[in-house]
């Protein structure tokens, strides 16, 4: 499964990620890793999140925030 979420805190020290999701009444995840080609992730981004077959919140990992026209390459 794959879901698009908001940052709400992130764990430096285990390069993981707590996410929020608007389409869900924004329940906040577990602390999901994120991947290395993403990181670093700060609150506030939004991300795509993807979750493995088992359906369990633990098991997935964030993939990492892309670009909007709210948020385009550059910043501007």
């Amino acid at each position: 499964m794959i879901e698009v979420g908001i940052v709400s805190s992130v764990n430096v020290e285990i390069g993981a990620a707590r996410v929020a999701f608007p389409g869900r009444d924004n329940t906040v995840s577990p602390e999901l890793s994120v991947m290395k080609t993403a990181w670093p992730v700060k609150p506030g981004d939004v991300v795509i999140c993807f979750y493995t077959a088992t359906g369990r919140t633990t098991d997935g990992f964030v993939l990492g925030p892309y670009y909007s026209k709210d948020d385009p390459p550059g910043g501007g």
